[in-house]
């Protein structure tokens, strides 16, 4: 990918490039009690982005549908609970002397769910995965926790996203929850030789980093020298976002 992204900028004589490829990855899956197997799709993409000073970051992203059963739902019931499917999206990415497979990410995706989903189930294998969810409840934002500390837990990964979403069944609506480690931190844990998308020593620089910033910020405008246009200019593009969101003939609009 990176030789492709090379061959790019040389050709059109860019300053950066960016290529993404999406596919469907199989994986053999066996049923929980009857062993039948069978093949399960995952929707996958690799992604390649070199910048303008050609530095090199590679993506790998999949979408991975899971089951997850209200914890709510389970506590106030006297039978059963309300469960459904939910999709989980991730994209990671890590050094070029690294390699993380596709098939280790999926499978650990699924562990944090309250059940994984499979392709063909029968009678006693629906029994299994019914009773699994019911033993492991999970609101979307749980799962949500549990993917992104294995990221963070990982010294190989330096930034992720994940995503999500369940699709309810018995709400007319869904349940989203969402989270992106700093790409802008992940930079600088670079450069100064940290390791890990949630690593101690990346919390530790960052804090430490904040805090400085915070830190002069303030003693700088107390002193005067924090330049007042600047923040107007700041001010002026906050408003202008938002009233480019809210409509045209509204009343909040007309007064920002």
């Amino acid at each position: 990918i990176k030789g492709c992204l090379e061959a790019v900028k040389d050709r059109l004589g860019a300053k950066a490039a960016e290529v993404k490829f999406t596919f469907k990855y199989f994986i053999k899956k066996t049923a929980p009690v009857t062993k039948q197997q069978s093949l399960m799709a995952y929707d996958c993409s690799f992604e390649g982005r070199l910048d303008n000073n050609d530095r090199y970051k590679f993506f790998l992203g999949v979408k991975v549908p899971v089951t997850t059963l209200c914890p709510c739902s389970k506590e106030i019931s006297d039978y059963s609970a309300h469960n459904q499917r939910a999709l989980i999206k991730v994209l990671i990415s890590y050094d070029d002397n690294q390699h993380i497979w596709l098939e280790d990410l999926i499978s650990d995706i699924e562990k944090k769910a309250s059940c994984e989903v499979f392709p063909i189930l029968k009678r006693e294998d629906e029994k299994f995965v019914t009773e699994r969810a019911y033993e492991n409840p999970k609101f979307v934002e749980d799962v949500l926790r549990d993917v992104v500390l294995m990221f963070r837990n990982n010294e190989i990964i330096k930034y992720y996203e994940v995503e999500v979403e369940s699709i309810e069944s018995i709400h007319n609506h869904e349940a989203w929850g969402g989270e992106v480690s700093s790409f802008f931190f992940s930079i600088i844990c670079d450069s100064f030789g940290l390791t890990g998308a949630g690593s101690d020593a990346s919390a530790s620089f960052i804090v430490k980093f904040m805090s400085l910033t915070l830190k002069y910020s303030i003693a700088a405008f107390l002193s005067g020298i924090f330049l007042e246009s600047s923040f107007a200019c700041l001010t002026k593009i906050s408003f202008a976002n938002e009233i480019t969101i809210s409509s045209g003939e509204s009343e909040t609009g007309r007064e920002r």
